[in-house]
């Protein structure tokens, strides 16, 4: 399907070149849009294919997002793990040391709590980082692509046909210029 798109892009840019043109001429300009034996196509996927867009490296601001997600993961299991030896050390005779009170809540259940709220947080702040990252590096790619193909339709496509519109506007100023 995309042989034949690009086929017909070049085709419709050849007769839109040389409309106006006397037979020959358009003949002459469509055979120069697509010189037989040449595969614009692999061409263009070669092309594409060298063309580095670095979207699967993940961004820098992600492994400081990791580290603090655990971070929050370990003060979540420390927090839990705090209340359920309190918990267990009150129905036997053994003491925890008192790590204190905010406000009145135990110092673990806030660091617990703390710990699940600030992940639910920082996963909202990394899904708008991550919408506006992936748009930034989709139109890096889109750009970096779009360069690409642009380099090889100009030289392939677009040159020949300039040339030989050149040659026909050399040939129609000698005619003119005789007659």
């Amino acid at each position: 399907v995309q042989r034949s798109q690009a086929e017909l892009a070049i085709r419709d840019l050849a007769e839109k070149a040389s409309t106006g043109l006397e037979r020959p001429w358009r003949e002459a300009v469509r055979d120069a849009s697509s010189p037989e034996g040449d595969d614009i196509i692999d061409e263009l996927d070669a092309a594409i294919h060298a063309t580095s867009v670095d979207v699967a490296k993940p961004s820098a601001w992600w492994k400081i997002v990791h580290g603090l997600q655990l971070l929050g993961v370990l003060a979540l299991i420390g927090g839990l793990a705090w209340l359920l030896a309190q918990a267990a050390t009150s129905a036997s005779s053994a003491e925890l040391p008192d790590i204190g009170e905010v406000a009145g809540i135990p110092t673990a259940a806030v660091v617990a709590v703390g710990a699940v709220v600030g992940g639910i947080v920082l996963a909202g702040l990394s899904r708008l980082a991550a919408l506006v990252g992936g748009r930034r590096k989709a139109a890096r790619a889109d750009e970096a692509l779009r360069a690409a193909i642009d380099g090889v339709a100009a030289r392939r496509v677009v040159a020949p046909i300039e040339a030989e519109l050149d040659a026909y506007g050399t040939y129609r100023s000698g005619i003119l210029a005789a007659l």
